[in-house]
């Protein structure tokens, strides 16, 4: 191994001589010193593909434009404090599209809004930078950096301050403060650690040599729990020419040339699931640097490596920037012409101030910001995962699919935050053996009982997954349904009503005795039997998918003038009281039904009849679902009619009647939904599934009387009959039904 002093130049690339256009790079070249270094590699004494003895290392910025102005003056004075109102994370986009989200164009261009209305701002995640280091007391940046966990390669008490301004500028756009003033970043509540690693005009000797201070940042950076480190620099020749990943054939030759600590530094981050960023490049090229493209020839990395490739205003690659070339696979675009960021007042600015750049140094740092937002949203997802969620969500550019100019297309967070594919309701406690489809999970019910149990499950939150296992919050309230039918069994009542000749007295006759039985879709079998004075009624229904229903009923007196009480148990699978609970909800369901019915007729006069009945119920019901256990809920159906005949002629009958459906009056519902997925840990997903167990009450909730009228005569040898069932509106539903019919008997 062999010990050598190095010379190095550093490039800034200038990607615009305006401060509001970009144009192509052009290098500018600022001598300064390397110190010392131990070098390893296959090649001894070689340092980046550089020869050791008398031989010269550089690297260059990926972008960042010096400002036309001078450095005395401020290219763009710090604006005004803005009005608007800083919103609460999780609501409408359009509340985050304020003034600052707007000072330039592009946060709105990546979608970030749609993120930040999920609630991923960034917050509780840590960045990386690997710069020219930060103006840390700028106002922007002053409660985002954490300069505990800051590193300067080129002294040893930890000053990180940017004297040259492209650090900065870096790190505000990836997590520039959301404070009403300026423009805001990113990852606006990201906290950044700052590797100050590159060298400024005038700077002293570095402490490392440059594939040192990498190496050891990324290291560093890994073991803080950064979630991203931020790349908007690149190795240049030796005379500050182009270096670009074409320029190598295969893994051994940039082995070679990268040596052999730097690539365990950058196996081992990745291992411990860093994400890598990197800017492409300024040189106009069809492929990027040796640095983004690195993952090209060391598939290890690729997984956990973005290059970025940059796009004007206007979607197109910009002159300046490289291309995606070789590292397609892995490669992004994203906005870096005329990008609004604060800079260092040590580089010549005023306090506070802040400049346009253009390069795919500003690219770059979108997406480090865009990886902190999904890992705030979705600390359960690894870094691997969420490489492969902006590269499968970007929105394609260029040719169709993913192509050599703009690789998977451009960062787009909106589509990023959006569940992608099917999306499932855990159904235990571990993520990989067990999920419903949500879209064969629902809980269908008719109109009352949906208001009842919607206004019981509201506020009570679960998560679904989607496609990528990502854990999404949905209201159980928002997961009931109203049955198409609102009226169900009464329209069936009311076409028996106006076709059988030998129909009941009344349009809607179930609701005076079959509350219960009517829940069910199958013949009811009876056996009736005289009994010391009064009739004696055994009763059953089976339908084997839908349960079974086991009734005896007592009546005494008559038609016109009698009571009867009737006692039943009714089982249901898949179902309660009627509403239909299914997969993620309940698809092992079954409930158990004790109810009482109470019914009477009263003569009022040789043509006219009351008549009225009460049923009240008691159910419980278990299941392995989200609705894991149902007790003591309550239930009850009323109706109480008249009926008159000879009203118009002798053969005639007119009944009006007014009835509330069977509702869920009480009770409680033991709920089992799952809540959160376990956060990735050290690069590794956890398969912990979070649960909560919580019982809710079940409250009456206001119903409105069904109203029913019919009509029957005999009419020219036959029948003719009229009914109508209205059920009067709510804000939810409101139904009515009317039908005419005419039977001739042979």
């Amino acid at each position: 191994m062999l010990r050598t002093t190095l010379s190095s130049v550093l490039a800034l690339s200038v990607a615009s001589t305006s401060a509001l256009a970009a144009q192509e790079a052009k290098d500018i070249a600022i001598p300064g010193q390397a110190a010392p270094g131990e070098l390893s590699g296959s090649s001894a004494g070689t340092l980046l593909g550089v020869l050791a003895l008398g031989g010269v290392a550089a690297f260059v910025f990926a972008g960042g434009e010096e400002p036309e102005e001078s450095a005395e003056d401020d290219p763009v004075p710090p604006p005004p404090a803005l009005p608007d109102e800083p919103p609460t994370a999780g609501g409408n986009p359009a509340d985050f599209e304020t003034s600052e989200y707007q000072r330039d164009y592009s946060l709105q261009m990546i979608g970030a809004a749609h993120r930040y209305a999920d609630g991923g701002t960034g917050a509780g995640t840590r960045l990386a930078v690997f710069d020219t280091g930060a103006d840390i007391h700028h106002s922007e940046l002053d409660g985002n950096i954490n300069a505990a966990l800051s590193r300067s390669y080129f002294n040893t008490n930890g000053d990180v301050t940017d004297y040259d301004g492209h650090g900065t500028h870096v790190a505000g756009i990836i997590a520039a403060e959301k404070d009403d003033t300026g423009m805001h970043g990113v990852a606006f509540d990201a906290e950044l650690m700052v590797f100050q690693g590159l060298a400024w005009e005038g700077a002293p000797y570095s402490l490392f040599s440059p594939a040192e201070a990498w190496a050891d940042a990324q290291v560093r950076a890994a073991g803080a729990g950064a979630v991203a480190i931020n790349h908007s620099w690149s190795f240049v020749g030796p005379n500050g020419e182009r270096r670009g990943i074409d320029m190598y054939d295969n893994g051994q030759q940039l082995e070679e040339y990268y040596g052999s600590n730097l690539l365990d530094a950058l196996r081992e981050s990745a291992g411990a699931g860093l994400v890598s960023v990197l800017a492409a490049g300024n040189d106009g090229a069809a492929h990027p640097s040796v640095n983004a493209g690195a993952a090209a020839y060391i598939p290890e990395l690729a997984d956990h490596w973005l290059a970025v490739a940059a796009v004007g205003p206007d979607g197109a690659i910009a002159d300046y920037s490289n291309r995606c070339g070789l590292a397609r696979d892995f490669c992004l675009v994203a906005p870096g012409s005329a990008i609004y960021a604060p800079v260092s007042v040590e580089a010549g600015y005023g306090p506070d101030s802040y400049a346009y750049m253009s390069g795919t140094s500003m690219a770059a740092p979108h997406v480090t910001g865009a990886v902190s937002v999904l890992a705030s949203n979705f600390p359960e997802l690894t870094g691997a995962e969420i490489v492969g969620i902006l590269k499968d969500t970007a929105r394609d550019l260029g040719e169709a699919g993913v192509d050599a100019v703009y690789g998977h297309g451009l960062l787009d967070l909106e589509n990023a935050v959006a569940p992608q594919g099917q999306l499932a309701i855990k159904t235990g406690h571990d993520r990989t053996p067990g999920e419903a489809a949500l879209s064969d999970s629902y809980i269908v019910a008719d109109a009352v009982a949906a208001s009842s149990l919607t206004q019981a499950l509201s506020g009570q939150m679960m998560m679904v997954s989607d496609s990528y296992d990502r854990g999404y919050s949905v209201d159980l309230g928002h997961m009931v349904t109203v049955a198409s039918s609102g009226l169900g069994q009464a329209e069936d009542d009311l076409e028996q009503f106006t076709s059988n000749p030998a129909s009941a007295i009344f349009a809607n006759a179930s609701a005076f005795d079959a509350a219960y039985a009517g829940l069910l879709d199958a013949p009811r079998l009876s056996y009736d039997t005289a009994l010391g004075g009064a009739d004696l009624k055994l009763s059953t229904m089976l339908d084997p998918q839908a349960g079974s229903l086991a009734s005896v009923e007592i009546a005494t007196g008559s038609a016109k003038h009698g009571v009867s009480l009737e006692v039943g148990h009714l089982f249901e699978t898949g179902h309660l009281l009627g509403t239909a609970i299914t997969g993620g909800f309940g698809d092992d369901l079954s409930t158990q039904t004790r109810y009482g019915r109470l019914s009477g007729a009263l003569a009022l006069s040789d043509a006219t009849s009351l008549t009225a009945s009460a049923s009240l119920g008691t159910s419980s019901f278990a299941s392995r679902g989200v609705l894991a256990e149902g007790t003591d809920i309550g239930s009850s159906a009323f109706a109480v009619g008249v009926s008159r005949s000879g009203v118009f002629n002798r053969s005639d009958r007119f009944s009006i009647g007014a009835s509330a459906p069977l509702a869920m009056t009480s009770g409680r519902i033991l709920l089992d939904r799952p809540v959160a997925m376990a956060a990735a840990e050290n690069g590794e997903r956890s398969n912990a599934v979070y649960r909560a167990r919580q019982t809710v009450e079940l409250d009456s909730v206001a119903r409105s009387a069904d109203i029913q009228v019919g009509y029957s005569s005999k009419l020219a040898g036959g029948r003719l009959a009229l009914g109508a069932i209205w059920r009067p509106g709510t804000d939810r539903y409101s139904d009515l039904a009317a039908r005419a019919g005419y039977t001739l008997e042979f």
